[in-house]
Protein backbone atom coordinates (compact mmCIF):
# COMPACT_ATOMS: atom_id res chain seq x y z
CA UNK A 1 0.00 0.00 0.00
CA UNK A 2 0.74 3.44 -0.59
CA UNK A 3 1.94 6.24 1.92
CA UNK A 4 -1.22 7.58 0.99
CA UNK A 5 -3.80 4.51 1.47
CA UNK A 6 -2.25 3.82 4.59
CA UNK A 7 -2.69 7.48 6.24
CA UNK A 8 -6.53 7.09 4.77
CA UNK A 9 -6.65 3.95 6.47
CA UNK A 10 -5.25 4.98 9.74
CA UNK A 11 -7.81 8.23 9.71
CA UNK A 12 -11.37 6.13 8.34
CA UNK A 13 -9.94 3.90 11.87
CA UNK A 14 -9.77 7.02 14.01
CA UNK A 15 -13.01 8.50 12.57
CA UNK A 16 -15.13 5.09 13.46
CA UNK A 17 -13.70 5.31 16.64
CA UNK A 18 -14.66 9.05 17.77
CA UNK A 19 -18.46 8.23 16.36
CA UNK A 20 -18.39 4.98 19.03
CA UNK A 21 -17.18 7.56 21.59
CA UNK A 22 -19.57 9.67 20.59
CA UNK A 23 -22.67 7.53 20.59
CA UNK A 24 -21.54 6.05 23.55
CA UNK A 25 -20.95 9.59 25.48
CA UNK A 26 -24.63 10.47 23.75
CA UNK A 27 -25.83 7.00 25.57
CA UNK A 28 -24.42 7.90 29.02
CA UNK A 29 -25.77 11.54 28.94
CA UNK A 30 -29.25 10.25 28.16
CA UNK A 31 -28.97 7.35 30.94
CA UNK A 32 -28.33 10.27 33.53
CA UNK A 33 -31.21 12.81 32.96
CA UNK A 34 -33.66 9.75 31.72
CA UNK A 35 -32.63 7.85 35.89
CA UNK A 36 -33.82 9.92 38.33
CA UNK A 37 -37.03 10.48 36.22
CA UNK A 38 -37.57 6.58 36.52
CA UNK A 39 -36.13 6.31 39.73
CA UNK A 40 -38.90 8.85 41.01
CA UNK A 41 -41.88 7.31 38.80
CA UNK A 42 -41.06 9.15 35.72
CA UNK A 43 -41.71 12.69 34.22
CA UNK A 44 -44.51 13.48 35.90
CA UNK A 45 -43.84 12.51 39.60
CA UNK A 46 -40.36 14.37 38.85
CA UNK A 47 -42.32 17.65 38.22
CA UNK A 48 -44.26 17.30 41.16
CA UNK A 49 -40.90 16.69 43.26
CA UNK A 50 -40.75 18.88 46.23
CA UNK A 51 -37.45 20.88 47.36
CA UNK A 52 -36.59 21.64 50.65
CA UNK A 53 -35.17 25.30 49.42
CA UNK A 54 -34.89 27.15 45.89
CA UNK A 55 -32.74 30.14 45.80
CA UNK A 56 -33.27 32.96 43.14
CA UNK A 57 -32.72 36.27 42.81
CA UNK A 58 -35.87 36.64 40.86
CA UNK A 59 -39.29 34.67 40.73
CA UNK A 60 -41.48 34.67 37.70
CA UNK A 61 -45.33 32.94 37.47
CA UNK A 62 -47.00 33.20 34.37
CA UNK A 63 -50.75 31.91 33.42
CA UNK A 64 -51.40 29.89 30.39
CA UNK A 65 -50.86 32.40 27.75
CA UNK A 66 -47.57 33.31 28.86
CA UNK A 67 -48.73 36.83 30.54
CA UNK A 68 -46.83 37.29 34.14
CA UNK A 69 -49.28 37.64 36.81
CA UNK A 70 -46.70 37.39 39.47
CA UNK A 71 -43.36 38.54 40.67
CA UNK A 72 -41.55 37.74 43.24
CA UNK A 73 -38.64 39.79 43.62
CA UNK A 74 -36.56 43.13 44.52
CA UNK A 75 -36.46 46.86 43.07
CA UNK A 76 -33.20 47.49 41.02
CA UNK A 77 -30.89 49.84 43.08
CA UNK A 78 -31.59 53.08 40.67
CA UNK A 79 -35.70 52.72 41.38
CA UNK A 80 -37.25 55.80 41.44
CA UNK A 81 -38.74 55.94 44.82
CA UNK A 82 -37.78 56.65 48.00
CA UNK A 83 -36.54 53.45 49.23
CA UNK A 84 -36.25 50.27 47.87
CA UNK A 85 -38.57 47.59 48.57
CA UNK A 86 -38.83 43.34 48.46
CA UNK A 87 -41.80 41.53 48.17
CA UNK A 88 -44.76 40.28 45.69
CA UNK A 89 -46.36 41.87 43.04
CA UNK A 90 -49.44 40.87 41.70
CA UNK A 91 -50.29 41.64 37.75
CA UNK A 92 -54.09 41.85 36.04
CA UNK A 93 -54.63 39.91 32.85
CA UNK A 94 -53.49 42.60 30.49
CA UNK A 95 -50.53 42.47 32.36
CA UNK A 96 -51.17 45.29 34.54
CA UNK A 97 -49.73 45.98 37.76
CA UNK A 98 -52.76 45.41 40.50
CA UNK A 99 -50.73 45.43 44.14
CA UNK A 100 -48.89 43.39 45.90
CA UNK A 101 -47.05 42.83 49.35
CA UNK A 102 -43.50 44.32 50.22
CA UNK A 103 -41.36 45.46 52.91
CA UNK A 104 -39.07 48.51 52.31
CA UNK A 105 -35.30 49.32 53.50
CA UNK A 106 -36.81 52.18 55.66
CA UNK A 107 -38.02 48.95 58.18
CA UNK A 108 -41.65 49.32 56.96
CA UNK A 109 -44.47 46.74 55.26
CA UNK A 110 -46.92 47.42 53.00
CA UNK A 111 -49.54 45.86 51.34
CA UNK A 112 -51.75 47.48 48.25
CA UNK A 113 -54.40 46.77 45.85
CA UNK A 114 -55.37 48.50 42.62
CA UNK A 115 -58.17 49.56 40.78
CA UNK A 116 -58.59 48.37 36.93
CA UNK A 117 -56.48 50.36 34.03
CA UNK A 118 -58.64 53.34 33.34
CA UNK A 119 -60.92 53.56 36.31
CA UNK A 120 -61.44 56.45 38.47
CA UNK A 121 -58.26 58.51 39.22
CA UNK A 122 -54.78 57.51 37.43
CA UNK A 123 -53.19 57.55 40.88
CA UNK A 124 -54.47 54.33 40.95
CA UNK A 125 -54.26 52.73 44.21
CA UNK A 126 -57.20 52.08 46.19
CA UNK A 127 -56.75 50.25 49.45
CA UNK A 128 -53.57 49.43 51.59
CA UNK A 129 -52.13 48.59 55.06
CA UNK A 130 -48.65 49.92 55.93
CA UNK A 131 -47.00 48.91 59.11
CA UNK A 132 -44.12 51.73 59.86
CA UNK A 133 -40.46 51.24 61.15
CA UNK A 134 -41.77 52.59 64.68
CA UNK A 135 -44.34 49.55 65.14
CA UNK A 136 -47.45 52.10 64.37
CA UNK A 137 -50.31 51.24 61.32
CA UNK A 138 -52.78 52.31 58.96
CA UNK A 139 -54.84 50.67 56.91
CA UNK A 140 -57.15 53.01 54.26
CA UNK A 141 -59.23 52.80 51.46
CA UNK A 142 -59.12 55.40 48.33
CA UNK A 143 -62.33 56.57 46.19
CA UNK A 144 -62.14 56.61 42.58
CA UNK A 145 -61.45 60.29 42.93
CA UNK A 146 -57.84 59.92 44.35
CA UNK A 147 -58.74 60.60 47.71
CA UNK A 148 -58.98 58.84 51.11
CA UNK A 149 -62.45 57.82 51.92
CA UNK A 150 -61.49 56.29 55.39
CA UNK A 151 -58.20 55.29 57.32
CA UNK A 152 -57.71 53.29 60.35
CA UNK A 153 -54.46 54.58 62.89
CA UNK A 154 -52.69 52.67 65.40
CA UNK A 155 -50.81 55.48 67.10
CA UNK A 156 -48.53 54.15 69.76
CA UNK A 157 -50.99 52.13 72.33
CA UNK A 158 -54.70 53.69 70.99
CA UNK A 159 -55.97 54.08 67.32
CA UNK A 160 -58.85 56.03 66.06
CA UNK A 161 -60.55 56.16 62.22
CA UNK A 162 -60.91 59.03 59.78
CA UNK A 163 -64.16 59.14 57.56
CA UNK A 164 -63.71 61.76 54.64
CA UNK A 165 -66.79 63.47 52.57
CA UNK A 166 -66.20 65.54 49.67
CA UNK A 167 -67.32 68.97 49.03
CA UNK A 168 -67.12 69.90 45.81
CA UNK A 169 -68.39 73.68 45.96
CA UNK A 170 -66.22 74.49 48.41
CA UNK A 171 -63.56 72.07 47.44
CA UNK A 172 -62.70 70.31 50.78
CA UNK A 173 -63.18 67.23 52.35
CA UNK A 174 -65.14 67.58 55.45
CA UNK A 175 -63.04 64.73 57.87
CA UNK A 176 -64.92 63.16 61.10
CA UNK A 177 -62.37 61.29 63.73
CA UNK A 178 -63.65 58.31 65.61
CA UNK A 179 -62.07 57.71 68.65
CA UNK A 180 -62.69 56.21 72.33
CA UNK A 181 -62.87 59.52 73.58
CA UNK A 182 -65.53 60.82 71.19
CA UNK A 183 -65.44 62.57 67.73
CA UNK A 184 -64.16 65.87 65.99
CA UNK A 185 -65.03 67.51 62.78
CA UNK A 186 -62.59 69.06 60.35
CA UNK A 187 -61.89 70.35 57.34
CA UNK A 188 -59.07 69.39 54.68
CA UNK A 189 -58.50 71.21 51.31
CA UNK A 190 -59.21 69.15 47.78
CA UNK A 191 -56.63 69.27 45.19
CA UNK A 192 -57.62 70.14 41.75
CA UNK A 193 -57.37 66.36 40.65
CA UNK A 194 -59.84 65.42 43.42
CA UNK A 195 -62.83 67.22 41.99
CA UNK A 196 -65.68 65.18 40.64
CA UNK A 197 -65.71 65.47 36.96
Amino acid sequence: MSDLEIRIAVLERKERRWRLISAASAVAVLVGLATPLYATGGADEAAQRTFDEIRTRRLVVIDDQDRIRVTIDQDAPEIDRYERSAGLTIYDDQGRERGGIATIDDGSAVIALDAPWGVGSPMRDRAGAKVFADGTAAMGVISNRGAFAAVLRSDGDSGHLDLYNPDDDRSLFAQRTLTTGGETMSTNPMAENQRAP
